[in-house]
């Protein structure tokens, strides 16, 4: 869950708003800043089985996290507006 410590948010959010209008990113660019990020926190050239666990455990969990805060209430409140399939 990115729950983040509300003291150290500010510095993050500073430069994740640093970032030219990305907004206006397509999904390749925004992929690029991710694995940008990622390569930083995790460099392959280590090469290490628990840096890729760790990198593949923290993908999953946005993922579901995702899931769960973004697409599940998009999925009800569509489910109620269309009624159900199954």
């Amino acid at each position: 869950m990115p729950y983040v410590n509300q003291v150290k948010r500010p510095p993050l959010d500073a430069g994740i708003a640093g970032l030219t209008q990305p907004e206006a990113w397509t999904s390749g660019e925004v992929n690029y800043v991710l694995t940008r990020i990622i390569l930083l926190w995790r460099p392959p050239v280590r090469s290490l089985y628990a840096d890729h666990q760790a990198v593949l455990g923290l993908l999953e969990a946005i993922k579901a996290e995702y899931i769960e805060q973004v697409l599940r209430p998009y999925e009800d409140k569509k489910c109620i507006e269309n009624g159900k399939v199954y």
